[in-house]
């Protein structure tokens, strides 16, 4: 099977029949046809597989663990199934505009000094009305600056080099009331890597905000 040139890694536990199901499609959907969607799955009350059995789609890898583990276990454990040089995040309540793939794997294409790239992030409610908008940082150095006080990559749009991550030691979480914050280029600058990062001021993706 030939390498793809964007593996999207979602994690799910408990997936909700609805968001995930827009999620997944949303990802169908790209305008960019050449992608693998890696799912990590813990153990939950309604499979996904019973959504995923839907689309019947090659490109749906789907991976399920037998115990409970954790989301950082399963964000590495889909970064080590991926086969892409490039890895976008999705989670599986967040809706993908359909030309995130082209424009973000285009752009990655056309930069290759930048190692993760996030974007702007449209709120959502779980009627698909618009709410409003999460705003970035949109050059290194103010992303630089602001991880002093919060993770300036939103990871509902983020896309890095699987290279990159795996020379950093994968993907870490850390775990803050009332949000989980993905530390992507975070963890990875902290390390001493030096990576360039480079949020985009588009919306690409839409975060479901449970109201």
């Amino acid at each position: 099977m030939a390498k793809p040139l964007v593996s999207v890694l979602m994690p799910v536990y408990n997936p909700h029949p609805l968001y995930f199901r827009q999620a997944v499609e949303s990802i169908l959907n790209q305008t960019l046809p050449d992608w693998e969607l890696v799912i990590v799955e813990d153990p939950s009350l309604q499979s996904a597989a019973e959504i995923l059995r839907e689309f019947n789609d090659p490109r749906i890898r789907h991976l399920r663990n037998p115990k409970r583990t954790s989301f950082r276990e399963q964000l590495n454990q889909g970064l080590a199934e991926t086969r892409a040089d490039l890895i976008a995040r999705a989670d599986g309540d967040d809706i993908c505009e359909p030309d995130r793939l082209e424009k973000q794997v285009a752009f990655m294409h056309a930069h290759p000094e930048v190692t993760v790239l996030g974007t702007q992030l449209a709120i959502i409610n779980g009627d698909g009305k618009l709410l409003g908008y999460c705003r970035y940082p949109c050059d290194h150095d103010s992303i630089v600056a602001a991880l002093r006080l919060f993770n300036p990559i939103a990871h509902p749009s983020v896309m890095f080099r699987r290279k990159a991550a795996l020379k950093a030691g994968g993907i870490s979480v850390l775990s803050i009331i009332p949000m989980r914050t993905t530390t992507y280029g975070v963890g990875w600058q902290s390390k001493g890597l030096g990576l360039p990062i480079c949020p985009k001021p588009w919306c690409v993706t839409a975060f479901t905000l449970k109201v």
